[in-house]
């Protein structure tokens, strides 16, 4: 299948090839565009990122996973923490853990609290002839109990505040996709939700691992939602901009200037601690849409 960059430049290509202008200003509207078309491909790969973490950290909450150990990654890093996450399975007589039966995962989870910080300001770029967008924006995937059903014990994929869906193949009806799978050696992972942007420039989802890729549409369920933002009006060839000031840091929760516009999964992490004051005993993560699940800690291998 063919790259966004590749099908982008393409068509950058062929629109400059109509203009009189000079091979200067080819190559920096070719630049500009190529620096949109990574900061796409970028958006994808952090969202589809973002999406298998939460499935983790749901999966471990929904079937009596518990978190044993977590450090905080730097703001170099991109801030958040790694989180590892352990079940174990327990002797009846004596309450410890069975050796060899031990089950490990790792997440990393973005903490919207902390924001980031603002990145350094770029040179200004060349101004382009021709139409200006916006900028892209990834549809908004959460996780959260079913709406429907307050007896539903499952949590379920959201789109935009959106239930996703699929047919069922045994009743034919549509059923809506569960996040946390079935606990067990062999047991349902569940499902992740895959997102990418179609050559024709728009979002598409996927919930079976890639095989069929579908259009996201708009909350009216009419339109589909274009990748590149909406297009801009024709605007004149501008004049080459100054250097950029350093960022201010980020607000609240927020992106940096020159990140995602996608809205991080996570709205804060709460960590409780013990008696001592010290000892976290327990870690709540609190999800955009203000759902909330609580995971406990344990290092020692005793059951709670």
């Amino acid at each position: 299948m063919k790259t966004i960059k590749s099908i982008l430049l393409a068509a950058a290509v062929s629109a400059v090839g109509v203009i009189t202008t000079s091979c200067t200003d080819y190559q920096d509207e070719i630049d500009a565009l190529d620096k949109r078309v990574t900061y796409l491909e970028s958006l994808v790969n952090k969202t589809n990122k973002e999406i298998l973490n939460l499935q983790k950290a749901i999966n471990a909450w929904a079937n009596g996973w518990y978190i044993e150990d977590m450090a905080y990654l730097p703001e170099e890093e991109g801030g958040g923490y790694v989180i590892n996450f352990r079940k174990d399975e327990y002797d009846p007589e004596t309450g410890t853990a069975v050796s060899g039966k031990t089950q490990r995962m790792a997440a990393v989870i973005k903490d919207g609290e902390k924001g980031e910080q603002g990145e350094q300001g770029e040179q200004g770029e060349r101004g382009l002839k021709g139409d200006s967008g916006q900028d892209a924006v990834a549809p908004v995937i959460i996780a959260g109990p079913n709406p429907y059903d307050l007896t539903d014990t499952n949590i379920y994929w959201f789109v935009n505040g959106q239930m996703i869906t699929t047919t069922d193949p045994v009743t034919g009806k549509e059923v809506p996709v569960r996040v946390n799978g079935k606990d067990g050696e062999k047991g349902d992972p569940g499902t992740a939700p895959q997102l990418r942007i179609s050559e024709d420039g728009y979002w598409q989802i996927s919930i079976d691992n890639g095989n069929v890729w579908n259009y996201l549409y708009d909350q009216s369920n009419t339109q589909p939602i274009y990748a590149k933002g909406e297009k801009g009006d024709k605007g004149d060839k501008g004049d080459k901009g100054d250097k950029g000031d350093k960022g201010d840091k980020g607000d609240q929760g927020d992106q940096g200037e020159k990140g995602s516009n996608a809205t991080d999964t996570f709205k804060k992490i709460i960590t409780v601690v013990d008696t001592d004051g010290v000892t976290v005993k327990e870690v709540t993560f609190v999800l955009q849409n203000g759902w909330e699940f609580t995971i406990p800690v344990n290092t020692n291998g005793q059951k709670s």
